[in-house]
């Protein structure tokens, strides 16, 4: 799968192990790069769903569209779909199989 970044600084940010550990602490650093290394294996979004503790999934109410991994502690990787209209499916929802792009827009705890 392909990953950009909604920002520079958030590229720059997930780059840099020593950065993420220093905001998100040691724990959130490691979950963030095996996450990115588990988004990029992935052929396409569905791929995911079947990854053990992942925690794959789609946001709701002012959040939807926006979908989400979990890391450590309650904070989420949050992400779109980079093309979410080439991914839908007749009844409006996202067809994770033809997802093969994301971009990544925060690292949070929405809680």
């Amino acid at each position: 799968m392909e990953v950009t970044y909604a920002t520079a600084r958030l590229a720059a940010l997930c780059s840099s192990k020593k950065a993420l550990s220093r905001k998100y602490g040691a724990e959130n650093a490691n979950k963030v790069g095996m996450r990115i290394a588990q988004l990029l294996a992935a052929d396409t979004l569905a791929d995911m769903r079947r990854l053990p503790g992942a925690g794959c999934h789609e946001l709701s109410a002012d959040r939807k569209g926006d979908l989400a991994v979990d890391l450590s502690g309650g904070y989420r990787l949050v992400f779109t779909a980079a093309d979410p209209d080439s991914a839908r499916k007749r009844d409006g929802g996202l067809d994770w199989t033809r997802v093969t792009a994301v971009v990544f827009q925060q690292i949070e705890d929405y809680h």
